[in-house]
């Protein structure tokens, strides 16, 4: 249970850009359980885009998954998944309300997180998939353009954070992050080209 404290951090911060949600504690306390899960399912959307759901078009055991995958990828030690997935379908403000506090105090690292998780993620293919060569191919380019992401990544994060003249590296840095942002579109091309051939639809992306 959180604290009265942590209730209103939670209400100011949903209060703020990016969220701009105009709450109030009351309105934030009342909320149903699936208005309280579709909150927590806004506030993934604003780490990754493809969270964007009404939970109430999409089957509960599907969005259970989905959501659960996602806590995974932030980060988010869960005690016991079977009484925790029951007790997060059903919005219980016990379990919900900490965890909210718990990606709401962490907002800025998480979302650097959400987003490297995108693009450096592997996924699991069955071993009987690499007798195709161009199963082969593909995923040897995955690894390749996730290995040149990551220098790029490291690149441009040092760059910003040693600049003691940043009009002198101003140049620079926008070439550094021009290639970067074109290694994300290849990563993610790639990867949508490998997730949706059909022949390889039972490849577990993570």
């Amino acid at each position: 249970m959180s604290s009265p404290e942590e209730l209103k951090f939670i209400v100011d911060y949903l209060n703020n850009p990016p969220f701009d949600m105009k709450l109030t504690l009351y309105s934030f306390s009342t909320k149903t359980p699936t208005e309280l899960l579709q909150l927590v399912n806004d506030i993934f959307a604003e780490l990754d885009p493809k969270q964007r759901k009404d939970i109430r078009d999409e089957p509960s055991d599907q969005t259970s998954i989905r959501m659960l995958e996602f806590l995974s990828v932030l980060g988010y030690k869960i005690p016991e998944i079977n009484s925790f997935r029951i007790q997060f379908m059903k919005g219980s403000t016990d379990l919900i309300h900490p965890l909210l506090y718990w990606i709401l105090d962490r907002f800025p690292s998480l979302n650097k997180r959400a987003y490297l998780a995108r693009f450096l993620r592997p996924f699991d293919i069955p071993e009987e998939y690499f007798a195709d060569s161009i199963v082969v191919s593909m995923y040897q380019k995955y690894k390749e353009f996730q290995a040149e992401f990551k220098d790029v990544h490291k690149t441009v994060e040092a760059s910003r954070v040693q600049a003691l003249n940043p009009s002198g590296l101003e140049v620079e840095i926008r070439q550094i992050e021009n290639e970067k942002e074109q290694l994300v579109n290849k990563l993610s091309k790639l990867k949508d080209k490998v997730e949706t051939a059909p022949e390889y639809t039972s490849i577990n992306f993570k």
